[in-house]
């Protein structure tokens, strides 16, 4: 048993050896494996962590490259979910409407350890929902004043189809007409299902041209121009996670401190467009790494991707889920029947996924596994508990350009998993032009939903062992990004080189902000990152003058124009061609 009483089983098959450092740690364990810098610690008020013989660790050595050593992160997670004062509106409204359907004697606030800040007779939330704001924001999320534009989502086919097939989606929101591929109807054309059930989906798999100019495709009557980089092209790509914006879940209402205090809601569609959708970008394409705008009911992230240019909805986009597209609180211990369970997110991003792998173009089949019904086995009007998506709709692989990305989710078991990880290493190691792996997911400790070892670092060692990966982790090619820890810091958990953090989007936490790009033109793999904010405690004028700066430079001339205002977090030469 691990350390919280859990049956510890045997992850990995014979030929597979997880690194001895970290397999069967309890995350106490690993947290004592892991120090705050004093410095790094002072910075953001924490008090460092010691070793389990109650004396400071040492830092882990300074690596040897050209650029600014940055110390490592200090972890901000919490093992499981605890009750807060910031959360009390959200908390309230969920146990008004809970309670009248549990039996004589049962407490919902006894779920949310809330029973002493929130009587469970209360009949109004008046108290706890003061500010307007928050009331508003908690019972009906409130868009962005802004039109509805076309709402365009771009995927990578699958990587074991032929390279030059997307995933075309459009999504649709109640008073629109079914848009039209080419004047015909979209192989895939239905409402979401289970959650967020306002939205249709409309999908077909197409192929566009690698290399040349832009593929143009007519749809709902709008032109959309996508590009494919050439198999075995060098290219660049935007990586984020945990983006929030003032107006979206209770929790990015009351968490979303830097979001609302950076104008995020305005500025970070702004930067995207400037990087990914401007005309004088190469960007091929970007990437979200879950907590995908903390949205419970779908509608923040229609205001969201409303308020992005169509140039950046054109690019490829590619998305895990993380904790909150799971429950709106961040763990199953609080999980309601209103939360979505990954369903809502899953139909939003339309990703083409291991639950998609039989569909070819004209295939008119779902490209979604929705075997799991989130209220499956559970009374109708029962408040707590539900499933998830199936483990397929989370699991993807597919090449861009000289680069393979493998996404996943940590909220299933490594087991369960490694038939599909197994497939994507030997599949993308098989690929002409493939230089660079990266491993994209969202948690960097295994906790708040994230099955034991299925944090993102722990899984990076063990998929590193595997034939196909294990190739190019031995020549310094396999890498990794994350978020779940809201901090922008290269090299996460002792990862040298290997690991980024990209979640310093606007949530509590580190208060930093910026853009990472990552890069692998001019026979190398570099890892810009253009910082907005390097310190919450910054003058807005400060912050102000170098958004400002970055935005201007990366509109006129592209953002490879302007990596004098970023900083290299990573430069090596990439691995020789097969």
């Amino acid at each position: 048993m691990d350390a919280h009483g859990g049956i510890v089983s045997p992850l990995l098959v014979e030929e597979e050896h997880p690194p001895p450092r970290r397999r069967g740690l309890s995350e106490g364990a690993r947290r004592a494996l892991y120090v705050c810098p004093p410095l790094l610690c002072a910075a953001v008020g924490l008090a460092c962590l010691t070793s389990s013989r109650g004396r400071a660790a040492p830092a882990p050595a300074r690596p040897k490259h050209n650029r600014t050593y940055v110390p490592p992160l200090p972890d901000f997670s919490v093992p499981n979910f605890v009750y807060r004062p910031k959360y009390a509106c959200a908390i309230c409204l969920d146990i008004i409407n809970a309670q009248p359907s549990l039996a004589a004697g049962e407490r919902a606030c006894a779920v949310f350890g809330a029973c002493d800040a929130i009587n469970q007779s209360t009949s109004s939330c008046d108290a706890h929902c003061a500010d307007a704001a928050i009331a508003e924001a908690a019972r009906m999320p409130r868009p962005a004043d802004i039109a509805h534009t076309l709402n365009l989502r771009v995927s990578k086919g699958l990587g074991s189809k032929p390279y030059e097939l997307v995933r075309l989606s459009v999504v649709t929101s109640p008073g629109e007409a079914t848009p039209l591929l080419g004047g015909a109807p979209f192989d895939y054309s239905a409402p979401f299902r289970y959650r967020w059930t306002q939205h249709s989906l409309h999908s077909s798999l197409v192929r566009v041209v690698p290399g040349a100019a832009p593929t143009i495709f007519d749809v709902a009557g709008t032109p959309v121009r996508l590009s494919l980089p050439r198999v075995g092209a060098g290219v660049s790509g935007v990586l984020i996670a945990d983006p929030c914006v003032a107006y979206s879940s209770i929790t990015a209402l009351v968490a979303c401190t830097y979001g609302v205090r950076y104008a995020l809601a305005r500025r970070l569609p702004e930067l995207l467009d400037a990087f990914v959708g401007s005309n004088a970008s190469d960007v091929s394409y970007w990437g979200i790494l879950g907590d995908n705008l903390y949205d419970r009911t779908g509608e923040v992230s229609r205001s969201f991707f409303d308020s992005l240019a169509l140039g950046t909805k054109s690019k490829i986009l590619l998305t895990v889920p993380g904790n909150h597209d799971y429950f709106v609180l961040g763990t199953p211990r609080v999980a309601t029947r209103w939360d979505q369970f990954g369903n809502g997110f899953m139909q939003w991003y339309a990703q083409d996924s291991a639950a998609a792998s039989t569909l070819m173009p004209g295939d008119t089949g779902a490209p979604f596994d929705f075997s799991k019904d989130p209220d499956a086995g559970r009374s109708p009007d029962r408040p707590f508990g539900g499933q998830k998506v199936a483990l397929a709709n989370t699991f993807w692989y597919n090449q861009v350009g000289n680069v393979g990305f493998i996404g996943f989710s940590g909220a299933y078991t490594y087991h369960d998993t490694l038939p599909l990880v197994r497939d994507a290493c030997a599949s993308l190691a098989a690929q002409p032009g493939v230089r660079l792996l990266v491993l994209l997911g969202h948690w960097d400790v295994d906790n708040l939903g994230c099955k034991l070892q299925m944090d993102v670092p722990t899984y990076y060692d063990y998929v590193s062992t595997l034939p196909g990966c294990a190739h190019f982790a031995r020549s310094g090619m396999l890498k990794f990004f994350m978020g779940h820890t809201h901090c922008n810091v290269p090299h996460p958990h002792g990862h040298v080189d290997t690991g980024f953090m990209v979640a310093g989007q606007g949530m509590e936490g580190c208060g930093t902000w910026g853009l990472p790009v990552l890069d692998t033109t001019a026979e190398l793999v570099r890892v810009w990152y253009f910082p907005i904010v390097l310190d919450p405690s910054e003058p807005s004028a400060l912050i102000d003058g170098r958004y400002e700066r970055v935005l201007e430079c990366a509109r006129a001339a592209g953002w490879r124009a302007c990596t004098h205002l970023a900083t290299l977090w990573l430069n090596q030469s990439l691995l020789a061609p097969a």
